[in-house]
């Protein structure tokens, strides 16, 4: 009898923490969907998906990043991007990128559901406190509806994070395995050498091992395109990001953006209440929550990964609104086993489930606004299609994701068309040893670049707007130039060189 109910609990666990998992996995991913086919599955606007995708799509036509073409974060993501990248010869640039932005929706309800099974020893509330704070909290959805770097080092972490907790149980080996999936994340972004310094701190035994796996995986990803190009890979990961201009937002702007509470800026979450007084008081319910994990020994890694995180974005210089993911399941950890050692001390499901419900709906609310803010524009797709088919020759532009929409991108590459995945970020490079406080505006040498590069090709598209960072002169330069179809941002103009 009794082999046979223990048999029955085996058998049951795998059910439930799937059931777990999809509770908080199923909404995560129905409410990124639903902000991407808002926003619009080819919609153009955040710039470094576009970045990404066009820089993969170059990689599988021959050219090199770093060497042949410039990019400014290490090749994690371009590896993870390859599988679509393939499906333009099948199904076009277009439906390919629409296909990778569905990918990463669903990437982040799988954060989700990772964040809640993590979570499960502090109990069911805490886990689907914790896994639904992270499917509704708004900077989670934000770098999920996209191809953002973000995504990619959250699910490469949480699964450390998982993976480490069955090595505890005196499984040694696998904290070799978590070790290799810390360091992919820092194959995705430099950053990310944070919480994988900080999950080193917390293998206690396995440290060495976990210091080997995180080894391999840095060297696997990063060794193979830094002996084609050592320099420039030098240059443009990590000189160029040590270069970049300060961010204008201070630290208490920045809490508000990471708390998810002033996104946009200048917004009101919630009517009649102080965007400041609501930062201070979310601030203090995260602290709280913080507190109460570091009673429990296992959840005290999760706080350390919010602190680490939290200082790092507070004290560097650069500060951009997708930075806002790295903390997003940090805290949602947090506050999920804050929730959890709270309700220890409480009996019975229903005063849980309320205090759960309340939590979870309290996050939803205040990122309802911004989740449904549209960041990106959908152009013209159909007349801009019709006007580049007409042109004899390459077509370029200041954004890359404008030439993937038009299904025009592996065609030009195809060609041996001149392409610049990341105009914008040359600047950095550029920047590197010179004395340039005003950033790409006030560099001359970036200007003439810019000009010439749209110029490089039969015709061009300028869509970026003042995003693009144009003086006057260079501006007024290529306003002379014919403009051959669309109107506004949307405009495609002949080059006088092409």
């Amino acid at each position: 009898m009794r082999t046979a109910t223990l048999r029955s609990v085996a058998s049951a666990r795998p059910v439930r923490l799937v059931l777990l998992g999809l509770a908080v996995a199923v909404p995560a991913a129905l409410l990124r969907l639903d902000v991407l086919h808002r926003m619009g599955y080819l919609a153009v606007g955040t710039y470094d998906d576009g970045v990404h995708f066009s820089t993969a799509v170059a990689l599988l036509h021959g050219r090199l990043p770093y060497r042949d073409v410039l990019f400014l974060q290490p090749p994690g993501v371009l590896l993870a991007l390859s599988p679509f990248a393939a499906l333009t010869d099948l199904v076009g640039d277009a439906r390919a990128f629409a296909l990778a932005r569905i990918a990463f929706c669903l990437l982040g309800a799988l954060d989700a559901a990772l964040v809640a099974l993590l979570l499960r020893r502090s109990g069911t509330a805490a886990a689907l406190v914790g896994g639904g704070v992270f499917a509704l909290f708004f900077p989670g959805v934000y770098v999920s509806r996209t191809l953002l770097l973000e995504p990619l080092g959250t699910t490469s972490v949480l699964l450390a994070l998982l993976v480490m907790q069955r090595a505890e149980r005196h499984r040694p080996g696998w904290w070799v395995v978590a070790g290799l999936l810390a360091g992919s994340a820092i194959g995705v972004k430099i950053w990310n050498l944070v919480p994988a310094l900080v999950l080193l701190l917390f293998a206690r035994r396995g440290r060495l091992r976990f210091a080997v796996g995180a080894t391999a995986a840095v060297l696997a990803v990063y060794v193979p395109f830094f002996v084609t190009a050592p320099a420039r890979m030098w240059e443009q990961v990590v000189l160029a990001q040590l270069g970049r201009p300060p961010s204008s937002l201070g630290t208490r702007m920045r809490l508000e953006v990471l708390l998810g509470v002033n996104v946009p800026p200048d917004g009101d979450p919630l009517p009649g209440v102080p965007v400041r007084s609501l930062t201070e008081l979310l601030a203090l319910a995260v602290l709280g929550a913080a507190v109460a994990a570091l009673l429990e020994k296992r959840t005290r890694v999760l706080v350390a990964l919010l602190a680490a995180e939290l200082a790092l974005l507070l004290l560097t210089p650069s500060f951009f609104l997708q930075y806002a993911g790295l903390t997003a399941a940090p805290l949602a950890l947090v506050v999920g086993a804050g929730v959890g050692a709270l309700l220890a001390r409480v009996d019975g499901p229903l005063p849980k489930g309320v205090v759960a419900l309340l939590v979870v709906g309290a996050v939803a609310g205040l990122s309802a606004g911004a989740n449904t803010h549209r960041f990106d524009a959908r152009p013209p797709i159909a007349q801009l299609r019709q006007a580049t088919a007409a042109v004899d020759g390459c077509v370029v532009a200041d954004d890359p994701t404008i030439l993937i929409v038009l299904n025009r991108l592996s065609s030009d590459l195809a060609r041996g068309c001149p392409f610049q995945s990341d105009l914008s970020g040359s600047g950095y490079v550029l920047a590197i040893g010179r004395d340039v406080p005003g950033g790409r505006l006030d560099d001359p040498r970036w200007q003439r670049r810019a000009v010439r590069y749209l110029h490089s090709g039969a015709a061009y598209l300028q869509v970026r707007g003042s995003g693009l960072q144009l003086d006057p002169a260079s501006a007024a330069e290529l306003e002379r130039d014919p403009v051959l179809a669309g109107r506004g941002r949307w405009e495609l103009r002949a080059s006088p060189t092409g």
